[in-house]
């Protein structure tokens, strides 16, 4: 977890950066409050999707330096959850793609890899068959 630490120091603290910080997600938390009210849903999320929209929008126009603990806060939350879920994508990803496709290999006997040693071989280099290629009859 050191390096969520260091990610966090590496962060970029300059008045662009928290400024562009403050427009986007303030104007993010603006718009869906609005689509919210527009509707006439949700009517206590709104609210507070209006006013951190403000909130967000304001110090961003008049001080971003005013945002700092809030930007560390958002990003630290950013990168764990990021940290997080990557391990979870690529985990179904390996169990919804990969593995089924070892499991039909092995059933019809393709072996990707010769895995056992055989000492009368020479070699374990598998030669394949040179394809004439005709560029002019590509297809």
């Amino acid at each position: 977890m050191n390096w969520i630490k260091q990610e966090i120091k590496g962060l970029d603290l300059s008045e662009g950066s928290l400024r562009q910080f403050g427009f986007y997600v303030g104007a993010a938390f603006f718009v869906v409050g609005s689509v919210l009210f527009y509707f006439g849903r949700a009517e206590y999320l709104r609210e507070i999707l209006l006013v951190a929209g403000s909130l967000l929008v304001i110090p961003a126009y008049l001080n971003p330096f005013w945002l700092k603990y809030v930007y560390i806060g958002w990003m630290t939350i950013a990168i764990v959850l990021g940290a997080v879920m990557s391990r979870v994508f690529l985990t179904l990803i390996f169990f919804l793609a990969v593995m089924p496709v070892g499991a039909a290999a092995r059933v019809f006997g393709k072996k990707f890899m010769e895995l056992k040693a055989d000492p009368s071989l020479p070699t374990y280099w598998v030669k394949k068959e040179k394809k004439e290629i005709d560029y002019e009859k590509m297809h």
